[in-house]
């Protein structure tokens, strides 16, 4: 997957949550002219940001605690 801007308004994948165009999002690679069942899927970068700073807080309390 590669983040990039939302080219039309969709839902995410992982949260549920509207994705509006220009949103940026992660969306599967289109390699070689094949392309991926799921090339319309999208999730917010936002969501794995979010994801990416409660797995660090969770990892520091359960190593620090």
């Amino acid at each position: 997957m590669a983040a990039g801007l939302a080219r039309t308004a969709g839902i995410c994948g992982l949260t549920g949550v509207p994705v509006q165009r220009g949103d940026t999002a992660f969306r599967p690679l289109l390699r070689g002219g094949a392309t991926p069942r799921n090339s319309l899927d999208m999730i917010l970068a936002d969501t794995l940001t979010g994801a990416k700073r409660l797995t660090t807080h969770s990892i520091y309390w359960v190593n620090h605690v």
